[in-house]
């Protein structure tokens, strides 16, 4: 697999004008973390990058958000199921205000946490074109879906924040319901 990844990062170099990558469940075996960031970087024209289902984890997550602020034409990111942590979380919330065209982000089951939501939610305001953001079954509880609660108030573009499948209850629930920034939340209450 070595291999294959410098062989696909060389590729990735040499193809500036790729707009769609679509690298979903690969399951690297080795880390991936020096040689495909690498060639992301020349993906100038990229606007939809889907690396789900990869186990990334946080490392991995790490070294491509060192790349994504380069890839200014990207609409569409989807991270699922990298084992990203709240370390990857945090990493990929320090990138995403240079993200400016990014209208969609898929981070559904990647354990973030209360600490990932929170690191998400402090970034949130200044993602002006975000539109869709997919948080299910990342075991936030409701400390951290308050975060989100409170950042939805300054997000003027996110029109849909999918929370279902994490550890909500009560207050916060209604906190994330009844948010005046006219988003919709989707989301199972626990309780």
């Amino acid at each position: 697999m070595t291999l294959l990844l410098g062989a696909l990062a060389d590729w990735l170099r040499h193809a500036p004008h790729l707009a769609h990558f679509d690298f979903w469940g690969n399951q690297f075996p080795e880390d991936p973390t020096e040689t495909l960031p690498a060639g992301l970087r020349h993906c100038y024209s990229l606007t939809h990058l889907d690396m789900g289902s990869n186990h990334l984890c946080p490392a991995g997550v790490r070294a491509l958000s060192s790349v994504l602020g380069q890839c200014s034409a990207l609409a569409r990111l989807d991270l699922n199921s990298n084992a990203m942590e709240p370390d990857g979380a945090g990493a990929l919330a320090q990138v995403l205000p240079e993200c400016r065209a990014l209208t969609h982000l898929d981070l559904a089951n990647n354990f973030i946490q209360n600490r990932g939501a929170d690191q998400l939610a402090s970034v949130l305001p200044r993602c002006r074109s975000l539109t869709r953001l997919d948080l299910r079954t990342n075991r936030i509880s409701s400390e951290g879906a308050l975060s989100l609660a409170t950042a939805l108030g300054d997000c003027t573009s996110l029109s849909l924040l999918d929370v279902r499948h994490n550890i909500l209850h009560g207050l916060a629930v209604c906190a994330l319901v009844e948010n005046d920034a006219g988003c919709t939340v989707l989301v199972t209450a626990h309780g």
